[in-house]
């Protein structure tokens, strides 16, 4: 993945804890093109993390296992805090 496509993740995060819907929505529409273009486990597993925090109750939680095992098969996996969900996430009831 791209630089591109970590801050892609950054701002969802951001526009997430700020209340800004529209812009974590349009920030995770791209990230989730280019990492289904890409197809790798760390993009994907990126995205998935990204949509579960845009998402609520059932949904994002079910989305949060399979962000939870960074990818073995590429070598620029990011630090391993990324793939935890954050206690302020929208999939333990609290948005900011």
């Amino acid at each position: 993945m791209s630089i591109g496509n970590y801050l892609l993740v950054e701002l969802v995060d951001a526009a997430v804890r700020c209340g800004e819907t529209a812009a974590a929505n349009d920030a995770l529409a791209q990230l989730v093109e280019r990492a289904t273009a890409s197809g790798t486990d760390t993009a994907l597993g990126m995205a998935a993390r990204s949509m579960a925090l845009v998402t609520n109750g059932a949904t994002a939680d079910a989305l949060m296992p399979r962000t939870a095992r960074p990818s073995r098969t590429c070598s620029a996996a990011p630090s391993p805090s990324i793939w935890h969900a954050p206690t302020w996430s929208k999939a333990n009831g609290c948005v900011a």
